[in-house]
């Protein structure tokens, strides 16, 4: 009885979301996942990539990563309903979507006319969702496609759709649908209408861990209702978050006893993976548990990093920066054109450029970033041990990765660390770096054999392992000379700490700590500074000085990036001046990231592996020996169970060495792709795009007029000031015109129209001509689309940007 009763209130009750006066697919109203659910399904403003199939289509392209969602719910009694779903973005502003629920009832006994016994029927629904999306800078449309197959005594299909549009503004996130309009299901000549609705949904980030929503529905068939949630985030280190959920609806207030109404939830993420749990009680007839997983696999969705290899590692270092045409990234991963941009919305700044430019553009995580100024005659390195096969170290950006450098007799090489750190690697030296948990304070390194001078900033570290002990470098300046008998430490400036055994001794500027047979260990009193001062010939002095001025690349120069972040804020709280940037290859470089955090694991595994094979033949061939041994002390008729166990153990010792080479091959290949795809992301170059424009204008110009405005003297000469103070290595000016007259006019009057403003530029600034360059875009780049005199006016202008390469 019980299991009628829920199926009878699953019909004509909408389970928290459901609209009354329609009897057939319910389905099309349940959600495919649990999140949303947790917060009275008040989600349609801040879902986002596969979630956007349950909410609103046009959320789907809100995420550049693939996503995949199963849920399983356990509703009243036998009633179940299960969900899959996967988002797949493409290019840099479509995503497709497909998902697919399930919903079914357990038998349900049934009577004829004279109350006889009948037989049993077990109601179920299945609805296929097809969906796509589009981003235009921060508006996103979306329409999707639905196939219902539902089933009570008999089956009736049919077709529905749903379309979306969700904006966002700042902390904020709107969201409008439109579901299940079109189509009705048919049962026994009669045709029963879906439940159509509209809803509308506001979603605010409080800040990154604090999220408030609300949604209101407006069904067709009955009054509509509010619902609103909430989450709060609880991060738990960098890899893992915790987060608790509650929402309330009104929908259903007073026509259910018992506790109704609430819904609360909770999620787990590790890594990629998310966990999301939801409780949505029914008042008397009891609570629903939803349980959803969502993924973010790198499988699908993604440019293969391992295209790739066709370029070489060599080939990559030797170009410092390839052309990304060529390897087929950038259709994939970048913008065509610097300057493309949306027809009917201005380029806006991101609000978390400084945050990016401040922690993930200049200190990546994937290992000591570092930049080899200089080599010297014969100068080579390991990209890693297991590949066996040594590289020349040319300069350019690496990432090192348990690499080590070799420098022959007579060499040397000139290194720069993210951290400030600069280092010459002497003669006849093996230097290998480990890594660090935040590469632009801590650089791990050890060094067998050789010589190392270093120098490191203030409030900056440099950990140097050696077979006598652990050296810790503090802001200091250092020499270091090491052999298999001996090792000499000279602090020239500030100061050190040795560790040996669980000992700790300080070296303060002018000591020297030496190191010689036995281990026995003396510190130089400062009097002797002078003496220790002259060990450096006049040609290795010159080296040094060389070093010690060597100015550090932009994107590691504390100084400079905190002069460029003043100095924007400085613009930016300017009353008559805007200003937007962008930096350009960020996916592309996010990708490389993700690719590299998804081969370090594999890696490890195989390294795993390769050690228990070792193990395992080292453990055959102990065994091996022993029968060996068994046998030569008996006699042959004797021996013949000994000699079935030796034939045994050569036939698993000869598999286990073939599966040991199959795994060491393989090996090679990933860490040849690992290798590639960190210095390439090291290499990758760091452009930052500005533009600066008055509020009021941008340089129009009169129908068919190539004239500079008189009012725009004012602001040329502005920017002409900020172009003498952040001196960009390009200067691009962009001509546009409106759309009347032939495009061909138009590409002509814009060309003269942005070499007009060059000209003024470029005599203002007194800056290198060759740094100017004037682009005719036509009438293919309106800012506002429409027919008015004011809009043709706002289209007739010019935009100037500055390139700011290596900040």
């Amino acid at each position: 009885m019980k299991r009628i009763l829920s199926f009878i209130f699953f019909l004509t009750t909408p389970l928290s979301s459901f609209g009354a006066g329609s009897t057939t697919g319910r389905i099309l109203l349940l959600s495919g996942e649990a999140r949303g659910a947790g917060m009275a399904e008040a989600y349609s403003a801040a879902s986002s990539g596969v979630n956007g199939l349950w909410y609103n289509p046009a959320t789907l392209s809100r995420t550049p990563w693939s996503t995949l969602s199963l849920m399983h719910t356990a509703f009243l009694d036998d009633i179940s309903f299960d969900a899959f779903g996967t988002a797949v973005p493409f290019g840099n502003k479509h995503a497709i979507g497909f998902g697919v629920r399930h919903l079914r009832v357990g038998s349900i006994s049934s009577f004829d006319n004279t109350g006889a016994s009948a037989p049993s029927f077990s109601p179920q629904d299945t609805v296929l969702s097809f969906a796509y999306a589009k981003t235009f800078n921060k508006t996103s449309i979306g329409l999707a496609g639905k196939y219902i197959n539902a089933t009570i005594d008999d089956t009736a299909t049919t077709f529905t759709g749903d379309a979306g549009i969700h904006q966002e503004i700042g902390p904020f996130s709107f969201g409008l649908s439109a579901e299940n309009f079109g189509g009705s299901l048919t049962f026994q000549n009669e045709a029963s209408p879906l439940p159509k609705r509209v809803r509308t949904g506001i979603s605010w980030n409080l800040n990154r861990f604090w999220l408030i929503n609300a949604d209101t529905f407006y069904p067709l068939e009955e009054e509509g209702w509010v619902a609103a949630g909430t989450e709060y985030v609880i991060p738990i280190g960098k890899m893992m978050g915790f987060a608790l959920r509650g929402g309330y609806t009104t929908r259903n207030a007073g026509e259910i006893d018992g506790l109704q109404g609430i819904s609360a939830g909770m999620g787990l993420s590790i890594n990629d993976t998310i966990i999301h749990y939801a409780w949505v009680p029914f008042g008397e007839l009891g609570a629903t548990h939803r349980i959803s997983l969502n993924l973010r696999p790198q499988f699908f969705g993604m440019k293969k990093i391992d295209d790739l290899e066709i370029l070489g590692t060599e080939g990559m270092i030797q170009k410092k920066v390839p052309n990304l045409s060529k390897i087929g990234l950038e259709a994939a991963s970048m913008p065509l054109s610097p300057w493309k941009k949306s027809h009917f919305q201005k380029r806006l700044s991101d609000e978390n450029l400084m945050d990016l430019f401040s922690e993930e553009v200049i200190c990546p995580k994937q290992g000591p970033h570092s930049k080899v100024i200089r080599t010297h005659r014969s100068v080579t390195y390991l990209p890693y041990p297991e590949l066996k096969k040594r590289k020349p170290l040319r300069k350019g950006h690496y990432l090192f990765d348990k690499d080590q450098i070799f420098i022959e007799k007579r060499s040397y090489a000139h290194l720069v660390y993210a951290n400030g750190t600069k280092m010459e690697v002497g003669p006849k030296s093996t230097l290998a770096f480990k890594w660090g948990d935040d590469v632009c304070w801590i650089t791990n390194t050890r060094l067998d054999k050789g010589e190392l001078y270093t120098i490191v900033p203030l409030r900056k570290e440099l950990t140097v392992e050696t077979p006598f002990g652990v050296i810790s470098l503090k802001g200091s300046e250092s020499h270091l000379l090491l052999s298999e008998t001996f090792m000499t430490l000279r602090i020239l400036q500030g100061n050190a700490t040795f560790s040996r055994l669980g000992e700790i001794f300080d070296v303060e500027e002018g000591q020297t700590l030496n190191i010689g047979e036995e281990f026995k260990m003396t510190i130089f009193p400062e009097a002797q500074k002078k003496e220790q001062a002259g060990q450096f010939s006049k040609k290795r002095k010159k080296r040094i000085s060389s070093l010690k001025a060597l100015p550090l690349p932009r994107r590691w120069d504390p100084s400079v990036i905190e002069r460029y972040k003043d100095y924007i804020e400085y613009l930016k709280s300017d009353d008559g001046l805007e200003v937007s940037e962008y930096i350009r290859g960020k996916v592309l470089r996010d990708e490389l990231k993700e690719h590299i955090g998804d081969l370090i694991p594999i890696r490890e595994n195989l390294n795993g592996q390769i050690q228990d094979f070792k193990s395992d033949i080292k453990n055959f061939e102990e065994t091996r020996k022993n029968l060996i041994e068994e046998i030569e002390k008996i006699s042959p008729e004797d021996s013949k169970g000994q000699l079935n166990e030796l034939a045994q153990v050569e036939m698993f010792l000869k598999e286990v060495k073939k599966s040991l080479i199959q795994i060491q091959r393989k090996l090679r290949r990933y860490v040849h792709d690992l290798r590639f795809s960190q210095n390439f992301l090291a290499n990758i170059p760091i452009v930052r795009m500005l533009n600066i424009t008055s509020k009021e204008s941008t340089i129009p110009f009169g129908t068919a007029k190539v004239a500079i405005p008189v009012e725009s003297f004012p602001v040329l000469d502005r920017i002409s000031h900020v172009a003498i103070d952040l001196k960009p290595t390009r200067i691009v000016v962009e001509g546009h015109t409106d759309k009347t007259g032939s495009p061909r006019v138009n590409k002509r009057l814009s060309q003269q129209r942005a070499e007009a403003v060059l000209q003024y530029l470029w005599k203002k600034t007194g800056l290198p001509k060759n740094l100017f360059l004037a682009r005719g875009m036509g009438s293919s780049k309106p800012l506002e689309e429409g027919d008015t005199p004011e809009i043709l006016a706002k289209n007739r202008r010019v935009e100037i940007w500055f390139e700011l390469r290596g900040l």
